[in-house]
C-alpha cells in the first residue's frame, strides 16, 4: 500500500476518524520497545460530555498548558474557542525542540487552525520536518498556506485515515516505523 518510507508522515482525515488515537497508539508501541517519543498532543478538555477546550501537552516532559478554551479572556478565535498563544508558543517550542534533540520519533498532534495562529509553532514544525528524526503529524482538512507548503514537500507522505482503514494503517505504520528505527540503530 505504501511506497518506500518517507521520514515525515502526515495523517489526515475527517474529525473523529482516529488521527490522534493512531498517533498515541504508535507512541505507546514505540515506548514499549524502548524508543523515546516526544512532541506534543492536544487532548480535549471536557466537562461531562461537553467540550470546554483543548490542552497542549509536551509528551516527553509532561508539561501541560491550555491551547484554547471557551472562557479564555483573549486570543484569536476559532469557533467558540479562544487560543492561548502564550501556552501554545511556549509548550510547542519546548516540546518540538526537545524531541528533535532527545527522541527517536516526533509526534505533532495536530497541525490545525488553532496551532497555525502561532508563527513559532509553524517554524518549529518546519524545523522538525527538516531534522533527521521521524515525524508523525496529524492534520485536519484545513486550507492554509502553511498546510499547502507542507503538502508540497517531497519528504512528506500523506495518509488519509478513515474509520474503515485505521486498523490496517496502524499495523502498517507500526511495522514500517519500527523497522526504520531498528535499521537506523543498526547503522550507528
Amino acid at each position: 500500500m505504501f511506497e518506500i518510507m518517507k521520514k515525515n508522515i502526515v495523517i489526515t482525515g475527517r474529525p473523529g476518524c482516529g488521527k490522534s488515537t493512531l498517533a498515541l497508539k504508535i507512541k505507546d508501541l514505540l515506548e514499549a520497545h524502548d524508543y523515546k517519543v516526544g512532541g506534543l498532543i492536544t487532548p480535549e478538555i471536557k466537562d461531562g460530555r461537553r467540550r470546554k477546550g483543548f490542552k497542549i501537552i509536551d509528551i516527553c516532559k509532561n508539561k501541560k498548558g491550555i491551547l484554547a478554551r471557551i472562557n479564555q479572556s483573549d486570543g484569536p478565535r476559532v469557533s467558540k474557542y479562544k487560543v492561548n498563544l502564550e501556552d501554545l508558543n511556549n509548550i510547542s517550542t519546548e516540546a518540538i525542540r526537545n524531541a528533535i534533540n532527545e527522541c527517536d520519533l516526533i509526534i505533532i498532534d495536530e497541525i490545525g487552525k488553532m496551532e497555525l495562529f502561532s508563527e513559532s509553532f509553524q517554524d518549529n514544525v518546519l524545523h522538525a520536518l527538516n531534522s533527521k528524526k521521524i515525524v508523525l503529524a496529524t492534520m485536519g482538512g484545513i486550507k492554509h498556506q502553511f498546510v499547502k507548503k507542507i503538502k508540497e514537500r517531497k519528504d512528506i507522505e500523506i495518509i488519509t485515515l478513515t474509520r474503515e482503514n485505521r486498523d490496517q494503517i496502524f499495523r502498517e505504520l507500526q511495522s514500517r516505523i519500527l523497522n526504520h528505527l531498528k535499521d537506523r540503530k543498526n547503522k550507528n
